[in-house]
């Protein structure tokens, strides 16, 4: 990504530079783990912070068997 990590860019942009789908990047504006902001010029710009994308493809842990119990995941998921 050639943005820095204060700026802002659009969720369409977002998409093209991670190759997550627009649809899969929604889902997780919704389940509150990417912050979205509205572009004042135009309320239907939907806006991300490259820091947040950065966020969201750093590797960790993943969950255990037993974390996946308390969230109702199964473990093949």
């Amino acid at each position: 990504m050639q943005s820095g990590p204060d700026e802002f860019i659009m969720l369409t942009e977002a998409s093209r530079l991670t190759g997550i789908g627009r649809a899969a990047l929604r889902r997780r504006v919704r389940a509150g783990d990417l912050p979205v902001f509205v572009d004042g010029r135009d309320v239907r710009r939907k806006l991300v912070k490259v820091v947040d994308l950065h966020r969201l493809s750093e590797i960790r842990p993943a969950q255990t068997a037993r974390e996946n119990v308390t969230t109702g995941l199964s473990a093949g998921t």
